[in-house]
């Protein structure tokens, strides 16, 4: 049965009987004309021709045998390079979700984890998925599609956002589900953010001590920003609990 594949360029390639053709040309009605991928490099002549419902006719003999192993690799890249497009799980996800049940000879045959992870990044860049990188808070874009959790829920993180025309943008990262569930009462979690805030502020002490200049907030200011965030959490129907929301904010966000 035949099936097709692109190219690193983006060309047609048709498997046929575990022999790989390039396109060489369409015809009329539909038909495509096809050479062998060894026909530069190892000379070989096999042809083949398919019409418009993808039927395969042999017109030329290969001057060597079948590449079963050859054929796997190709149609396991070709997937690894859909999958890049259609999927939004991570590079490394991708590629594994594709290797599973592959043989071990092609696994032996295979590039590196860490070059099929980058060719997977060069497929999404290349299809407008990946946006460049930010320096500005007014740049982040994050994509519709890549706005859901990994949860069965598939939820969207940004709970809110002032949008890229506020000079003073505030986008909060968290779905609702995971703030009523992370910020309900938890002692625990109260005495641990305490910790965190000492830590902090040895931190910032031990900066200015070594002479660093180190830009400071009044509780004005604090006290502000804390009151602009709350109003964009309001906005949109609000969360479940703002205020105690906030109140662990207060812990993580710092202005």
């Amino acid at each position: 049965m035949a099936s097709f594949v692109k190219s690193a360029k983006g060309g047609d390639k048709l498997i046929y009987e575990c022999y790989i053709y390039l396109k060489c040309g369409n015809g009329k009605e539909g038909k495509r004309y096809w050479r062998c991928e060894n026909s530069k490099t190892g000379k070989c002549r096999g042809c083949a021709i398919t019409d418009a419902n993808n039927s395969v006719t042999t017109t030329q003999l290969h001057n060597h045998g079948p590449s079963p192993n050859r054929v796997e690799l190709v149609k396991i890249k070709d997937n690894i390079n859909q999958a890049a497009i259609t999927s939004t799980l991570t590079p490394r996800a991708v590629v594994n979700s594709q290797l599973a049940g592959i043989t071990d000879q092609a696994k032996a045959n295979l590039p590196k984890l860490k070059n099929l992870e980058k060719t997977v990044g060069r497929k999404r860049f290349a299809d407008g998925q990946q946006v460049p990188v930010p320096h500005l808070i007014s740049e982040i874009n994050i994509p519709e599609q890549l706005q859901r959790t990994k949860t069965d829920l598939n939820e969207n993180f940004i709970l809110a956002d002032t949008g890229p025309q506020d000079p003073h943008r505030i986008i909060v990262l968290a779905s609702r589900t995971d703030v009523f569930h992370r910020h309900s009462p938890n002692p625990y979690k109260f005495i641990r953010a305490l910790l965190d805030e000492q830590v902090r502020a040895d931190a910032i002490a031990t900066r200015i001590l070594s002479g660093e200049t180190v830009p400071l907030f009044s509780r004005i200011e604090y006290r502000r920003a804390n009151e602009r965030l709350l109003n964009v959490l309001r906005g949109d129907g609000g969360v479940r609990n703002p205020i105690e929301f906030l109140t662990a904010c207060s812990h993580y966000i710092h202005f």
